[in-house]
């Protein structure tokens, strides 16, 4: 199968993933976990040195997938809507290999990648999660009327719940952004766009992401508990409500980061004329039963 081939077959499949699972693919950050559940399977959160997931479908015993909680929460996002797809296409059991779970590797770089399960499966985890119509109301949302350049592709990722390197890969499958923009972003380490923004303010670009909040009016911002906000200075920051902190001020505005949490909190920014709403994830652990869906635990997994 063609990586051309299994987009065409990914595309169909995700949209009637997403009418079955009652997912509204506007709506972004699209949430996986509550999916999982839909689909009646049971997902299993847990540090895996060497694995990024795996989903496990053995004859007469029920299914069910397997996410590396080690990995940044794009990539857990991206590796939990691949086991879907084996789901929901009908796969046998999958073991998906990763080379480092703090990298932003997609999973599959080692091993059976080619195969047209994991090409189908692939494909069906980038359709999930950034469907054309997903992808458009996003970046109206965001007033971007295109992408042109790497900095935006990064926030509008962000804003997606994906990592850059799968977004820059569906915006050329959408063909908004051409091919040779596409290799050339992708040679672009993210370390690279964070540090742009803020510098030596990062002490490591590791499971850290860097928000630049001058878009995006209204939207909710699904945030990691070490991730940075930068609120821009013509904003002017007023009060902060919740488990975020002021980091540092810059000349491209006021820095902050969130606080350590045990479970999903919610923080408000307020500015001089609005409200900005933050979710700070933790890392997920443990067991998600099937059939119970709960939005507020887990809006954006």
């Amino acid at each position: 199968m063609s990586w051309h081939m299994a987009n065409r077959v990914a595309a169909i499949a995700a949209a009637h993933a997403h009418d079955a699972f009652e997912v509204d693919p506007t709506r972004t950050p699209i949430q996986v976990a509550p999916a999982i559940a839909r689909a009646e399977l049971p997902l299993m959160w847990q540090p895996m040195p060497s694995l990024f997931g795996a989903y496990v479908a053995n004859p007469g015993e029920p299914a069910g997938i397997l996410v590396n909680n080690r990995l940044s929460r794009t990539v857990r996002r991206h590796t939990a809507a691949h086991e879907l797809g084996h789901h929901w296409l009908g796969h046998t059991t999958s073991l998906d290999l990763g080379v480092d779970a703090d990298s932003e590797h997609q999973p599959n770089v080692v091993g059976h990648r080619n195969t047209p399960a994991e090409k189908a499966a692939e494909a069906f985890a980038a359709w999930f999660l950034m469907p054309r119509r997903g992808v458009a109301t996003t970046m109206k949302q965001l007033q971007l009327a295109g992408i042109e350049s790497a900095d935006q592709a990064y926030q509008l990722a962000l804003h997606l719940g994906t990592s850059f390197l799968a977004t820059v890969r569906q915006l050329a499958s959408l063909r908004l952004i051409t091919a040779e923009q596409a290799r050339a972003w992708s040679r672009i380490a993210p370390a690279t766009i964070k540090r742009r923004l803020i510098g030596e303010l990062l002490d490591t670009t590791r499971d850290v992401d860097v928000w630049h909040l001058g878009r995006g009016r209204g939207r909710v911002i699904h945030a990691s508990p070490a991730d940075m906000l930068i609120v821009p200075t013509r904003d002017g920051l007023e009060a902060i409500e919740g488990p975020m902190t002021i980091k540092a001020r810059t000349t491209r505005g006021v820095v902050l980061t969130g606080s350590s949490v045990e479970a999903p909190a919610t923080a408000l920014i307020h500015t001089c004329d609005d409200v900005i709403t933050v979710v700070i994830e933790p890392r997920p652990h443990g067991l998600d039963l099937p059939g119970i869906v709960d939005p507020a635990a887990a809006e954006s997994m």
